[in-house]
């Protein structure tokens, strides 16, 4: 890319907007639902270079660069030089867009729901989406003159600055959108940078660079041009999670605003989950108050910055009436600026008369107010709407869903490895009350042996630390120990946000980001939530005794349907014998040796605002292979169906269930060498209530059943519980405040 490092870059300015009125992050993200409703399946993403702009900026320079060459002599042939080679970035733009096509020349492919939404399109159909793109330079006089420096990570904030512009079309032809996005300008981060070379020949020369690759600015616009129409988009149709420069101005007038706006700022960037709290939205509506109250006072120059402020803060406060009310007087306040640029537009399209096109030129003070008015658009205007239209799902998500997926698959292999048949949380997805240092406790199953736990707090009553062991004894004395390595959970230090888990066996991958990062990829979609609904526990156990080769792991992707409900995805594999196995080959004499379990499953689950599952229905199948004392040969049990499901039907004040139905299925086969007695098993352990149903045979098993589980929990002085009862299992914790 050919750069002009030099003073002289202030004659191609017209006009520059001293006072930065608008202010804020880059990049906030936000998630968005469809406003309109899933209405297709995916989408055929193309991109180009926008000949039509780079064509008519051209035509546009002509008599400018005539003008600056006769002005300013060799200097400005150089600098008019310079600015229409730049102009032409067609062959490494479509060098590197090549690199990434499909066999069908397809950029990329977007799906609408993406993989923890359950949803069906109302039309089984796609859509062709294509975008048109021109990196350019940026005309502010402060534009390329400091060599950037990184950050404490080695990341740099590289600046970009693209035009674009999408067409959306069925396949047939037929036009759904056309829209010119303008300039998009902004920083993203990303640790590939080359400092321009120093210039040389005093304050007037010009320093130029040659490439035949794009530069990393202009890798990044394209990227961002490329998420910025993906967001127009899916604010119409489609799910995911965006990013915007949603930020706020000052409001001369109104100075009581100001001191409101870092606050405000702050609220919108670090939010806890995905939708703003009550205390939050408090905040923001006090600021919200105080604008609306004084903006009669406000002049023609700020009152556009006043609508702005207020279009923002009712779309965050997911009041979509009153944000499109605010937004459609702020268009018609700067209406001037957006009829220049619809013209514009026309232009690029060829549809502008030839009597308006000469002289269209948009200045740098327009340009920013244009930018400012369409980088809030889409969330403006969506956002709310697609809260609104799914209100059980956005409450169902509204939650740190890392956390929430993470401490879900923790607690399912800890059950897994313990042989407990019941969904204990190890990890509890509620709040403690008051302010605990330290918990121990222990769980016991009937005829198992017991386990105990440890967890300790840091001082926002976060847990820091959860250690699990079990000491069992065998019949012949023998003793099989279980520890669970020293799982962690970290924070951010700012947000004070969940991460991941760390062990002592290492770090887990992180799986978000706080700052959005460009990844060198062109086509890279930003939407954390790809990953914050899929998590993984993977070796958790500590070396010891006969497990000292074995490792346990799961993995779980969050789901969830329309009308709010919750699924868990995943498989698993461990060391030790599903619960339900155990119990049939203890109840027929069979101690397994050399144990190994794998299972595939979906749980759709309903959990309380207290953290407390009110439904949890496990469905899947699995293999336990094993050795025996009779048998060198490899045994097995398999289901390739079982189900285990909870339904709370009476709960106490704490949300904690005082009656649960239990219902069981199990369907599979037999590979034991001995025979088996499958049928006093199971009237020991299933047959008591409800209309039982079994059927064995030699090799094969099938059966139901539907029990009652009497449940009772007992409470501190503080609110948490101390003693739970829930049928089989009994567990006590004490607190240590």
């Amino acid at each position: 890319m050919k750069r002009i490092l030099l003073l002289a870059t202030a004659f191609l300015t017209i006009g520059y907007l001293g006072a930065q009125t608008i202010k804020g992050p880059d990049q906030i993200s936000y998630f968005q639902a469809p406003s309109q409703g899933v209405k297709y399946e995916f989408a055929d993403v193309y991109i180009l270079t926008d000949k039509a702009l780079e064509e008519a900026k051209l035509e546009a320079q002509k008599e400018k660069n005539s003008a600056m060459g006769a002005k300013f002599g060799a200097l400005g042939q150089a600098v008019s030089g310079v600015a229409n080679n730049a102009m032409d970035y067609s062959a490494k733009m479509s060098k590197a867009i090549e690199a990434l096509k499909d066999d069908k020349g397809r950029f990329a492919v977007w799906s609408f729901v993406p993989q923890y939404i359950i949803a069906d399109s109302d039309v089984k159909s796609s859509m062709i989406v294509e975008i048109y793109v021109l990196n350019d330079e940026d005309p502010s006089p402060s534009a390329g003159m400091s060599t950037l420096s990184p950050d404490k990570n080695g990341y740099y904030n590289i600046p970009y600055y693209i035009n674009c512009r999408y067409k959306v079309t069925t396949p047939r032809g037929e036009v759904l959108l056309e829209e010119n996005l303008g300039t998009l300008s902004g920083t993203m981060k990303s640790k590939n940078y080359k400092a321009p070379a120093p210039s040389s020949g005093g304050m007037l020369s010009v320093t130029v660079e040659e490439s035949n690759e794009l530069t990393e600015s202009e890798r990044i616009g394209i990227n961002v041009a490329y998420n910025r129409v993906r967001q127009d988009i899916f604010g119409r149709y489609g799910f995911g999670t965006f990013s915007s420069p949603i930020k706020l101005g000052v409001i001369k007038e109104i100075k009581d605003s100001k001191k409101l706006i870092e606050p405000v700022l702050s609220i919108f960037e670090n939010k806890n989950a995905l939708l703003l709290n009550a205390k939050e939205k408090e905040q923001v509506r006090m600021f919200v108050d105080i604008i609306e109250t004084n903006i009669g006072s406000c002049s023609e120059k700020t009152r556009w910055v006043a609508l702005h402020n207020l279009s923002v803060c009712y779309a965050w406060l997911e009041e979509p009436e009153k944000a499109s009310a605010y937004y459609k007087k702020y268009g018609e306040e700067i209406k001037e600026t957006i009829d220049e640029m619809a013209k514009w537009n026309l232009l690029l399209q060829g549809k502008l008369p030839k009597e308006q096109r000469k002289g269209l030129v948009i200045g740098m003070k327009d340009q920013k107010k244009f930018r400012n008015y369409k980088d809030i658009e889409t969330f403006v205007t969506y956002y709310a709407a697609g809260v609104k239209r799914y209100e059980k799902l956005m409450t169902t998500i509204n939650r740190d869903l890392g956390k929430f997926v993470d401490f879900y698959a923790h607690n399912d292999l800890l059950c897994s490895l313990y042989e407990i048949d019941y969904p204990f949380q190890f990890f509890p997805l509620q709040d403690f009350a008051g302010t605990p240092k330290r918990m121990d406790g222990t769980l016991l199953k009937e005829g198992s042996d017991p386990i105990s736990f440890q967890v300790r707090f840091d001082s926002d009553r976060r847990i820091k630390q959860l250690e699990t062991e079990q000491i069992s004894r065998g019949d012949d004395g023998s003793k099989e120990k279980l520890f669970s390595r020293e799982l962690k959970p970290t924070y951010d230090e700012i947000t004070g946000k969940f991460l991941d888990i760390v062990t002592d066996a290492g770090v887990w991958q992180r799986n978000m980001a706080n700052n959005i990062y460009f990844s060198g990829k062109l086509n890279d979609v930003y939407d954390p939530l790809l990953k914050e609904t899929s998590r993984s526990a993977n070796n958790i156990t500590k070396k010891a005794g006969v497990f000292s080769s074995k490792t346990a792991d799961e993995i779980v992707q969050l789901k969830v349907d329309l009308d709010g409900n919750i699924y868990f995805a995943g498989n698993n594999n461990y060391f030790k014998a599903n619960a339900i196995f155990k119990d049939i080959l203890t109840s027929n004499g069979i101690e397994p040796r050399r144990t190994d379990t794998k299972s595939t499953f979906i749980t759709k689950a309903s959990i309380n605002e207290e953290g407390v599952f009110t439904n949890w229905r496990w469905d899947g199948d699995v293999t336990t292979t094993f050795g025996a004392s009779f048998s060198t040969k490899e045994q097995s049990i398999k289901a390739t169906k079982l189900l285990r499901e909870i339904i709370v039907l009476e709960q106490d004040a704490k949300g904690n269930p005082t009656k649960i139905k239990y219902n069981f299925e199990m369907v599979g086969s037999l590979n034991v060498g001995q025979k088996m007695s499958l049928k006093e098993w199971f009237t020991e352990s299933y047959a008591q209530g409800g209309t039982p149903k079994s059927k064995v045979s030699q090799d094969s098993f099938e059966f139901s059943s539907s029990l009652e589980w009497p449940c009772s929990f007992k409470y501190d002085e503080q609110g948490n519980w101390i003693e739970m009862k829930v049928g089989p299992y009994t567990a006590n914790r004490t607190f240590k405040y």
